[in-house]
C-alpha cells in the first residue's frame, strides 16, 4: 500500500509540473485554472482513498 501511496504521489506532481509548464506556454489562464481544479480534485480523492486503505489496514502502514 505504501508503494502505491508514493506512485500516486509522483504522478501527481508530475502532473502538477506538467500544468505549471502548460501555463508557461501560451496556455489560456482560464484552461490553465480548469486543469488545476482538476488536478486539486484528483489529489483530494487519492488522499481519500489513502485514508480508507490505513483506516482498513491499520497495520501496512508501519514498518517491518
Amino acid at each position: 500500500m505504501i508503494a502505491i501511496s508514493i506512485k500516486k504521489n509522483i504522478r501527481f506532481k508530475i502532473g502538477l509540473m506538467d500544468l505549471i509548464d502548460q501555463y508557461r506556454g501560451n496556455e489560456s489562464f482560464s484552461r490553465f485554472v480548469k486543469n488545476a481544479v482538476i488536478m486539486s480534485i484528483r489529489a483530494k480523492k487519492m488522499i481519500a482513498e489513502n485514508e480508507e486503505n490505513a483506516n482498513a489496514n491499520p497495520n501496512t502502514n508501519q514498518l517491518n
